[in-house]
């Protein structure tokens, strides 16, 4: 049987040297996951000379971070090999470029075969002598004070040919030649033979093996629990739930992409880990569970323990954002600044923790904070590194479908894994982000004059300053709307071959300013590093740039808005640029389709769930979904009927241009809909802006009240929540598309009504109406895909919070002229059975069970 696995997740950059000073790595490039092939029956293995090198964990500290785009740098540094190969046959008729060298050995009963490709050699008699061509980004005058000590992977890739070369029978010697792309200059090293080379390669090699082994087993023993049978994660199953898991098992053993509707508290979470694991088990796959937001780990790693508790051998891990995982005082991941990234990898390998860790089976965010305390390594590169080893991993969507923070291990090799992704109706706007970078011009300011007036660090300006006289040539341009704002095409909107020139100069320059930066910090940890921020935001631009097409376009802001949406003054009256956050330029990806398409095409296979789906033909469109690999489950809500009651009262306008008239009349309502609910209920309102003006005109006497706030933290939502959970009768203020309104659980008395203050659709932009035009020309829906479908998505998830089990009751109201049009109303779940009434405090009364006679307040009193 021959399979394709990742091993270790661990590998040197292609440009690392060793800075003696610090004992730390300088790193270019981003840890890579390179492919091993195994055919277990014959106990074969193939591998590269890179992967040689690679085997094992690494050691030393955590690396430096230098801002550069890795694409663009490979672009650059092949374009130099090539220059050099041609130059070098012209030069010498005996130069050989790529010239392809095989080794066999047998290690433990493997046979292993190695390949690689020599860039150079040159034949002279009897004599060979092999040249490997690498490329820096430093200039001459530093690179020359560089040794072999500085560039041990590079040393080892020839000292590797060298012994191939002699264990053939062929005298040879080695160079290693290491070219600056700043200046050109050529640094040549002599690399001697290793005698231990035969000792290094049989280490290197039985430690693969070693980790393919525990590997072979741990996949017996998964296999083996399937056929005996695994037990699901809880003691029964809800009614449907099974038929959905079922139904999910056959499509991913198929390896279809699945789009499965199905209403909140209908058990999603447990139903699909639980046919993921199934098919995953047999396939000798992985399953990465996506969410939107951090806050919905809990559900799935409480859906995992349970598993684990109840005999399921399942090994997984959760990813935490780096700010909330730091256990520094500031995130800084330098070893100097942070005890957590000093000797981390060496502390790893001394305590073993990758073979203990997996004791526990699940290791949760808490479980990896207790384990980098402990042992004093960072909890955030710990996570990450286990990927590698884990059945399942939950992360954000970033991990998966952001191609600047995609994870290696899964972008090395998709079809090893299966995702699910949950609330899956976020992924496209999400997904328009990743495609839609900006350069503010405040960001390049303060980058810019971090450097500018430093005589040490003066040279790091050019580019910058080169960047922001075109921003401001730009952004002055007298064509812009109403709202300081104008669109054009890539190609007439961007200066492609000044941003490239640009880049190119960043580039050059940032591994000397990383090195430079630790003999002489310019700023705080606490400030950040400027500089840094403002090379990768220009970086991601550019990145994002070469990939875009024609759904891509190109917005310049000239001024930006304050918070209550109000033009800010032009930019010109002020001496700082830094004064307005918002001016720029950005890219607009209309399409999320075109990132995410080629995703779901190459990996094993996925499910993209969640309780609004409808209309599929919007996601279907906007995920990139297309042709028989793609199939559809629309599961009904399983709670009785009489256990929600559901109204629309459309007497009023919750229009933006009638908020004048409309605001002071929907309080009045709201304070008649609190006095008829004894328990706690929630406001959804569409914005803070119209929460906080309807909220101030509002009297609702002695009534406890929540309220979210802009920016709210972690801890502040824990705690409102934790009062919501008591049941005290508060009035919980929330913004729909919020922390409150989608990804928790209000279950029982935690919440019995939610009230819906209007369709919650965008923001009116420049952006938003070219989505529109976008819509419009490719599928025909503009307005609809643009604006009502993401609106009533909100609608739908906000409502969602009241019935979360069997035996919850509840009421959802809708308020607003718009839910009763065709338009907005066909997209309400069809288990709502939504009705009209203006005897509101009766109904509830009457739903409720409420014996004490209250003065009856009609929906026509209020509105009037």
């Amino acid at each position: 049987m021959e399979i394709q696995i990742d091993i270790g997740g661990f590998s040197e950059p292609e440009e690392t040297f060793r800075c003696s000073q610090y004992g730390i790595y300088v790193k270019e490039m981003c840890l890579e996951v390179r492919l091993i092939r195994f055919v277990d029956d014959k106990r074969q293995l193939k591998l590269s000379v890179h992967d040689v090198i690679d085997a094992g964990p690494p050691n030393g500290d955590l690396y430096l971070t230098v801002a550069w785009s890795g694409n663009t740098r490979m672009r650059l540094g092949t374009e130099i090999h090539t220059q050099y190969q041609e130059h070098a046959m012209e030069e010498n008729p005996n130069f050989k470029k790529e010239v392809t060298i095989r080794h066999l050995v047998v290690v433990d009963g493997w046979e292993c075969e190695i390949t690689g490709r020599i860039d150079g050699v040159i034949v002279e008699n009897d004599h060979q002598r092999v040249e490997e061509i690498k490329t820096s980004t430093l200039p001459g005058s530093a690179l020359v004070q560089r040794d072999l000590s500085d560039m041990p992977q590079w040393r080892s890739q020839v000292e590797l040919y060298l012994y191939f070369l002699q264990d053939q029978g062929v005298d040879s010697s080695g160079e290693l030649v290491v070219i600056s792309v700043i200046d050109g200059y050529q640094h040549r090293l002599s690399v001697p033979h290793n005698p231990d080379q035969k000792a290094y390669i049989e280490n290197q090699l039985r430690w693969l093996i070693s980790e393919r082994e525990k590997q072979i087993v741990w996949y017996q023993t998964r296999q083996h629990a399937v056929l005996e049978g695994l037990p699901f994660a809880h003691d029964t199953w809800r009614v449907g739930q099974e038929e959905m898991s079922q139904f999910l098992e056959r499509d991913l053993s198929e390896g279809k992409v699945v789009l499965a509707r199905a209403p909140t508290g209908y058990g999603k979470t447990a139903a699909s880990l639980f046919a993921a694991l199934q098919v995953a088990y047999r396939s000798n796959r992985k399953v990465f569970f996506a969410t939107a937001r951090n806050t919905q780990h809990q559900m799935v790693e409480d859906t995992l323990r349970s598993m684990h508790k109840r005999g399921i051998p399942v090994r997984a891990v959760s990813l935490r954002a780096k700010e909330k995982a730091c256990l520094n005082d500031v995130v800084s991941c330098r070893p100097d600044r942070c005890p957590y990234a000093d000797e981390y990898y060496d502390k790893l390998q001394r305590t073993r923790l990758f073979e203990e860790i997996w004791d526990d089976g699940v290791i949760l965010a808490d479980k990896l904070q207790e384990v980098g305390s402990a042992h004093t390594v960072c909890p955030y590169e710990l996570s990450k590194n286990l990927v590698a080893s884990a059945d399942v991993v939950i992360g954000d969507y970033n991990y998966l479908f952001d191609p600047s923070v995609q994870l290696g291990v899964i972008a090395q090799n998709p079809d090893a894994w299966m995702v699910v992704v949950d609330e899956a109706h976020n992924l496209p706007s999400r997904a328009q982000g990743y495609g839609s970078p900006s350069i503010r011009i405040e960001t390049i300011w303060k980058g810019l004059h971090s450097v500018k007036n430093d005589a040490s660090f003066y040279r790091f300006a050019a580019p910058l300053e080169k960047l922001m006289d075109w921003l401001l040539f730009e952004v002055q341009q007298s064509n812009a709307d109403q709202y300081g704002q104008r669109s054009a095409s890539l190609e007439e909107g961007i200066h492609e071959d000044l941003l490239n020139e640009i880049v190119k100069d960043i580039q050059q320059l940032a591994l000397e300013y990383a090195v430079q930066r630790y003999e002489k910090p310019l700023s705080s940890d606490e400030e950040g590093d400027p500089w840094y921020e403002a090379a990768w935001s220009v970086l991601s631009f550019h990145t994002a740039l070469q990939r875009a097409g024609e759904e891509t376009v190109v917005i310049w802001q000239r001024v930006g808005r304050d918070r209550d949406g109000d033009l800010q003054v032009s930019l010109l009256d002020f001496e700082s640029p830094a004064q307005h956050p918002d001016t720029g330029v950005e890219l607009l990806c209309r399409d999320p389709s075109v990132l995410l398409g080629p995703f779901f095409e190459k990996i094993g296979a996925a499910v993209c769930m969640s309780a609004t789906l409808d209309p599929f033909d919007f996601y279907q469109n906007l995920l990139g979904l297309e042709g028989e690999r793609t199939c559809v489950h629309k599961f009904e809500s399983p709670f009785p009927v009489e256990n929600r009651a559901s109204f629309v009262l459309p007497f009023v306008s919750t229009l933006y241009r009638h908020r004048t008239r409309e605001h002071p009349r929907i309080a009045k309502l709201l304070e008649k809909i609190i006095a008829s609910i004894d328990g706690n209920l929630a406001l959804f309102f569409s914005s803070f802006a119209v929460l906080e003006d309807i909220r101030g005109r509002m009297d609702i006497g002695e009534r406890k009240t929540l309220v979210q706030t802009r920016r709210m933290k972690e801890g502040g939502r824990r705690r409102l929540l934790k009062k919501m959970a008591k049941g005290e009768g508060h009035v919980l203020f929330a913004v729909m598309g919020g922390i409150f309104s989608e990804g928790v659980d209000l279950p029982g008395s935690a919440l019995e009504a939610a009230v819906i203050i209007g369709p919650s659709l965008p923001q009116a932009s420049l952006s938003r109406r070219l989505m529109q035009e976008w819509y419009e020309e490719r599928y025909g829906e503009g307005f609809r895909y643009a604006w009502v479908i993401p609106g009533m998505a909100r609608v739908s998830q906000a409502a969602g919070r009241v019935i979360r089990t069997e035996t919850d009751r509840g009421v959802v109201i809708l308020l607003g002229n718009r839910f009763a049009e065709p338009l907005y109303r066909d997209l309400f779940p069809s288990e709502w059975h939504l009705r009209q009434t203006t005897q509101l405090g009766d109904e509830i009364r009457s739903f409720f069970g409420y014996t004490e006679s209250q003065p009856e307040q009609t929906v026509e009193s209020a509105k009037n």
